[in-house]
């Protein structure tokens, strides 16, 4: 699985340089403002990173060539996971520097990175049911709801909520779970999908 993962890792190096482009004008932009959309934005955006990957995988049909590797469904689905986890924490780490220039609420940050787990949560096991294709109306969709949400808490007025410790802990406790139940559900869905 370490391989796979490596091999992401070179593929975003080649495939999502407009990625990085447009996470520096948001990161520069965030560090300009105290919007709150410029300071989540960076984390969803990374973590549409695995979701791209898959799509290339697809695309070359690398996910029937690694059938034939002493690879199994299951490390796959599990290496763009752990990839997403990866992609978000550096997401993290840049919001985070922007929320500290800012000056804003702590929790924020706990509560961006739990809209970066949650989007890539419902968007992956559509993505490894029926392909990138369809996978790729559903994160659309996955993060309009996302935005949704986001507004109706409040993150981006920054209300009370964002400044509750408690309730940002609580919700990223959900994320992780919401998560890792994605993850599960993507590998039985994988699993017995035909390549």
């Amino acid at each position: 699985m370490k391989g796979l993962i490596l091999k992401d890792i070179y593929m975003i190096r080649k495939y999502c340089v407009s990625y990085l482009f447009l996470l520096i004008i948001f990161l520069f932009s965030g560090f300009v403002s105290d919007n709150t959309f410029f300071l989540a934005y960076p984390c969803i955006l990374v973590s549409m990173i695995p979701m791209s990957l898959y799509t290339y995988d697809d695309k070359e049909q690398f996910c029937a060539y690694f059938m034939t590797l002493p690879v199994s469904r299951e490390q796959y689905v599990s290496a763009k996971y752990i990839l997403g986890i990866i992609c978000t924490a550096v997401g993290i780490v840049l919001t985070s520097i922007s929320v500290l220039i800012n000056a804003l609420p702590p929790s924020l940050i706990i509560t961006v990175l739990a809209l970066s787990l949650v989007v890539p949560s419902f968007s992956f096991p559509f993505l490894f049911k029926f392909g990138p294709e369809k996978g790729r109306l559903i994160y659309m969709t996955a993060v309009a709801v996302a935005s949704a949400l986001s507004f109706t808490a409040g993150i981006g007025s920054n209300a009370e909520f964002t400044n509750s410790g408690i309730s940002a802990v609580i919700l990223v406790i959900f994320a992780f779970l919401i998560y890792f139940a994605s993850w599960f559900i993507s590998v039985k869905l994988y699993n017995n999908r035909n390549l």
